[in-house]
């Protein structure tokens, strides 16, 4: 058979007009699932993106294009999914893959179709993605492939053949765009692009890009808006679990990155959608093809080795050979997620039977218009079978306003904390709510279900108690304020053992949040520096297991490292301490008195 040959069917499935193979199979591989073709399914090939390796094995010989397992990969990503991360080793094809799937794409419905192609420099755009669609359309014209395109250099772009060279009303194209150069505004602009019935927007180096990375991401919402098929397309050598890539890629599991196994993942989902597929170096096609030279090879990672003198462990060794970002952060962050996973986190106890439990709970009323929400979170307090002090935490209830109700949001947040209190059957005193913000929830508290709860200001002046059991610091010395002693102490709460079951959200939120450490005492960064900085909503989840915390040091008395519940004078006021109670849960010998 010809490449050539035209028929108007191919393999049971009818066209228009005749069209050869090669444009029949990259039809039905875009276009599988809409009416026209999905009514032929039977008649395609199984996988369909079968259609897509039977056209590049007509259109390209196996030098120019070679079918290998990390492309199927890509292939497979590409075809069933329309939010998609790439990320690994260097080196993995993630770049050529993402430039020769566009331009078939592109062609497969020529005039319909727009692909955004964005990196961070001119430079990079004509070494990566750009640049391997620009090689896909140059290696179809030396093959004798009449392609109703061509390049426009001035523009880095692909455009209809009979295109004027300045563009004007042109719309369907390849268009690379430098993101990272000229103001934000014009970044954003150049993002946005046009309304057609296909788009793609590929982003090279998304990790590299900082504040621009989240100019491109913004812009999706509209480049997807009136379009029949879109995808999104990121790729990155993972470097931080903070920076922009690794955030959109964060797995949709309790714990995030830590609930990974770098030795064993390469493929999973996130909660936003994205399917994510990581390219491992020690797993590369090439460690065992000669004929894979262009993906890393055994000298490849010997090379990398001694590069980074020989220690395996190496940041270098992680981004760039097994494609996985460094997890620990200690000392940057509040806690790291190797700590989370060591110290059992996310670990679900068994109590000890023969005592009952403290519940708990924790209340950030801090709602805005802009990505606060107000969550509670209740936990439970008591002791485990293997004797250890445990506070688990249960499911986090975020509270829900509705905004045209004609009772107060702060009414709204109160009424549904003293149905939640009715449900949990924690004791006010057994609460803390953050009284920091401009809303009036405490008082309202006060006025509708009384008073005896912790106040907590986050803004005032840390307290005089030891930080933990084995550091007897005071905690004023070594935080600049309460939320920075809250969130600390809930950190060694974790460090000691305490804690388990923590949410995911949270827990995300307490391996990015930083301390300033240039400061002495040591300061939390705010909340605005938080979400300008990460990215990510408020750090509200975090706040209110703080909060339970708060409840453990300040009312039940619990030091990081104790091992019962156990007041030691400074419980702080108007919350009262329940001797009678803290006797009956613990069925511990105490090592107080009461006076």
């Amino acid at each position: 058979m010809s490449r050539d040959e035209l028929r108007q069917e191919w393999g049971g499935i009818p066209f228009a007009t005749p069209v050869p193979r090669w444009m029949a199979d990259l039809a039905v591989w875009q276009r599988f699932q809409e009416p026209a073709f999905a009514q032929y399914s039977s008649a395609m090939l199984n996988p369909v993106e079968e259609h897509l390796y039977r056209a590049v094995r007509d259109l390209y010989s196996p030098a120019q294009v070679r079918i290998h397992r990390w492309f199927q990969d890509c292939c497979r990503a590409f075809t069933h999914h329309d939010s998609i991360a790439l990320l690994g080793a260097a080196s993995s094809g993630k770049s050529f893959s993402m430039g020769v799937l566009s331009y078939l794409f592109y062609l497969a419905d020529f005039g319909n179709c727009f692909v955004l192609m964005v990196s961070t420099s001119k430079e990079a755009l004509l070494k990566r993605s750009m640049a391997s669609a620009i090689e896909a359309h140059n290696m179809l014209r030396a093959n004798g492939v009449p392609v109703p395109c061509k390049f426009v250099s001035q523009k880095c772009a692909i455009v209809p053949a009979n295109a004027q060279d300045d563009l004007q009303g042109v719309k369907s194209m390849i268009q690379g765009v430098a993101i990272t150069e000229g103001t934000e505004v014009d970044a954003r602009g150049a993002v946005i692009g046009v309304h057609l019935p296909r788009v793609i927007s590929i982003c090279d180096e998304l990790e590299n890009m900082g504040s621009r990375a989240k100019v491109f991401l913004s812009a999706q919402a509209n480049a997807r808006a009136g379009t029949v098929q879109y995808k999104q397309v990121v790729a990155f050598n993972p470097q931080d679990i903070n920076a922009p890539g690794c955030v959109l890629a964060t797995p949709d599991r309790d714990g995030g990155w830590a609930a990974l196994n770098p030795d064993q993942d390469t493929v999973w989902d996130t909660k936003g959608g994205v399917h994510v597929v990581r390219f491992d170096g020690r797993k590369s096609p090439g460690l065992d093809d000669p004929a894979l030279t262009f993906l890393p090879t055994r000298e490849f990672l010997a090379d990398n080795l001694k590069a980074c003198a020989d220690n395996p462990d190496h940041p270098d060794m992680w981004s760039m050979v097994y494609g996985f970002p460094v997890v620990s952060q200690q000392g940057m962050t509040v806690l790291s997620n190797a700590e989370l996973i060591y110290h059992k986190a996310f670990e679900e106890t068994k109590w000890r039977g023969d005592e009952a439990v403290t519940t708990v709970a924790g209340f950030d009323p801090a709602f805005t218009a802009d990505g606060d929400d107000a969550v509670l979170q209740i936990a439970d307090v008591g002791h485990a079978e293997s004797g250890a002090l445990v506070v688990q935490f249960r499911d986090p209830i975020v509270m829900k306003i509705e905004a045209t109700s004609k009772i107060p949001v702060s009414y709204q947040l109160v009424g549904q904390l003293k149905a939640a209190q009715q449900v949990a059957g924690f004791k006010l005193m057994h609460l803390a709510i953050d009284d920091s913000g401009t809303q009036n929830v405490a008082d309202i508290v006060a006025k509708e279900m009384g008073t005896g709860f912790y106040r907590a200001n986050f803004g005032t002046k840390a307290s005089e108690l030891p930080v933990s059991s084995t550091n007897l610091k005071p905690a004023n010395r070594v935080y600049g304020n309460l939320v920075s002693e809250l969130w600390g102490v809930l950190a060694e709460y974790v460090r000691f053992g305490h804690c388990r079951r923590l949410n995911g959200v949270a827990a995300q939120e307490l391996t990015t949040r930083k301390f300033d450490l240039r400061r002495n005492p040591k300061v939390l960064e705010t909340k605005r520096e938080y979400k300008k900085r990460s990215g990510r909503r408020s750090p509200d989840h975090g706040d209110a297991c703080a909060l339970c915390g708060a409840v453990l040091r300040f009312v039940l008395g619990v030091r990081p490292g104790a091992s019962m519940i156990e007041p030691w004078g400074f419980t702080a006021a108007p919350a009262a301490v329940n001797y009678a109670r803290i006797k009956e849960i613990n069925n511990l010998k105490s090592s107080y008195g009461v006076s």
